[in-house]
């Protein structure tokens, strides 16, 4: 295990604080001694010492959080669409796409991404490839893999992707 840096230790102590502070409602009373301060820099070291440092951008940051909002927005109306159609007009499907991220954190948060979209699914993730599952084999997968990818490069500031046409899904 690395040992972490003064500054990714305290950014992640104000981080873990926040999220503490939230999730008790701002109660500042004897559990946040007892309690809290103790899980929030174990929490903020186990955390610096087992994830690099990310390079955010803020401009990312907001491109990625258009694309999440109106990705779920369109996939939510989609599946809304589909559920409340009489035919019920599903066909789901695996697809086996090509996943041009350097990093495995790159790799992780495109397929948790995915995962949040409504409609789709990662299944598996490795260095090269995610086989996503899609609620239609009509949908463009291969389409909102290579935006998240973008969108996820941008965020981290990890080159982008470069571009390559699909390839289908051996499993269906």
């Amino acid at each position: 295990m690395r040992r972490p840096t003064t500054s990714l230790f305290l950014t992640r102590v104000l981080v873990a604080g926040v999220g503490w502070w939230v999730l008790t409602d701002g109660a500042v009373d004897w559990s946040w001694a007892a309690v809290g301060v103790p899980a929030i820099a174990a929490s903020a070291w186990v955390s610096a010492a087992l994830m690099p440092p990310i390079g955010w951008s803020w401009r990312g940051v907001g491109r990625f959080a258009a694309f999440f909002l109106r990705e779920s927005m369109l996939g939510g109306i989609d599946v809304a669409r589909r559920a409340l159609d009489p035919r019920m007009p599903l066909d789901p499907h695996l697809a086996r796409e090509p996943l041009r991220m350097r990093t495995d954190t790159a790799r992780v948060m495109v397929a948790n991404t995915l995962g949040l979209l409504p409609g789709s699914l990662a299944v598996e993730v490795d260095e090269e490839e995610l086989l996503v599952h899609a609620l239609d084999s009509g949908m463009r997968v291969d389409r909102s893999i290579a935006a998240t990818q973008v969108r996820v490069a941008d965020l981290i500031r990890e080159p982008a992707p470069p571009r390559t046409g699909p390839t289908e899904d051996p499993a269906s």
